[in-house]
């Protein structure tokens, strides 16, 4: 009989911008985050959600993807991806309701999505401290 080993998998803390959600895994830090992005994840979850990781004050946390903030990750500010390492800044607008159909119902939430690119030796760094971490 094979002896099997639960892996231990670890786990970052996901970033909610709503108080109230914030409790068990998961941290409100605020309406804006700054911090390394440290990794994109995709295909997570019943949806196959896009996860995105950055490292704030040395802890990993992950912001889950939406159409609206894909779309600001995949396109940059010159229709090319934002790189992993670079610094990003995160602002929730809130949750907006458009005319029609899902969104004038339950709304989304609105994101701006700022970053700057790293330090060429911070990335491989947070490469590395990210890959002893198993992401």
């Amino acid at each position: 009989m094979t002896d099997f080993k639960k892996a231990a998998v670890p786990l970052s803390t996901t970033l909610v911008f709503d108080e109230k959600e914030a409790g068990e895994g998961k941290a409100f830090l605020g309406m804006q985050v700054t911090g390394d992005y440290v990794e994109m994840k995709e295909n997570i979850g019943p949806n196959e959600s896009r996860i995105y990781v950055i490292r704030v004050a040395e802890k990993l946390y992950s912001i889950w993807g939406s159409q609206l903030l894909d779309e600001k990750f995949n396109k940059g500010d010159d229709g090319r991806p934002v790189p992993v390492g670079s610094v990003i800044r995160v602002t929730c607008n809130g949750k907006k309701f458009g005319k029609t159909g899902f969104s004038k119902t339950k709304g989304y939430w609105d994101y701006d999505l700022e970053f700057a690119p790293a330090n060429p030796s911070f990335t491989k760094a947070a490469n590395e401290k990210a890959d002893e971490a198993g992401y």
